[in-house]
């Protein structure tokens, strides 16, 4: 074998293990679970709330779960800023085949200044309070930071309207 012929199977054999000792870097985790959340819009002015409901279908063990699962809601800018987050435990025990729903109120926190009228997104994710470990999700939304997803929009319009106030 020339010189040339060595050197080329060697880069060959190099590329070769980097590829194969990168793939289990590259392979995503599977989802513990799905989330879906309804509705996808609304729009909350200054002070009121709207309720959003989760349905999760856990399908997967929580691994390497420290403390509790917590579920976080993120309000974010275009930017993708945080500007508010609704931490809350999960309705039930995380228990895959076992599917759960139930509400939150999702409004302006009364200790903050009002958001100003905008379109916000907001994402949606699963934790451990002690481990701070995140889980991915199955979803219908896009994966926007490690383990936080995309899945609704939320407006603060310009001004309160009537038919905002009656209920």
């Amino acid at each position: 074998m020339k010189v040339g012929e060595r050197l080329a199977a060697g880069i060959v054999a190099l590329v070769t293990v980097a590829g194969a000792l990168a793939a289990p870097a590259c392979r995503r985790a599977e989802p513990v679970g799905a989330l879906v959340v309804q509705p996808t819009s609304g729009s909350v002015p200054h002070p009121f709330a709207v309720p959003l409901e989760l349905k999760w279908t856990p399908t997967g063990a929580l691994r390497g779960l420290k403390g509790r699962p917590r579920v976080f809601v993120h309000v974010l800018d275009g930017g993708r800023r945080l500007l508010r987050t609704f931490d809350h435990p999960l309705a039930e025990p995380w228990t895959p085949g076992h599917a759960q729903s139930y509400e939150i109120e999702l409004y302006q926190s009364a200790i903050a200044e009002p958001l100003p009228a905008d379109a916000y997104e907001m994402t949606f994710g699963l934790y451990d309070d002690a481990g701070r470990n995140r889980w991915p999700l199955s979803v219908g939304g896009e994966e926007v930071g490690r383990q936080e997803y995309r899945l609704a929009t939320l407006t603060v319009p310009a001004t309160v309207t009537s038919a905002l106030i009656t209920k």
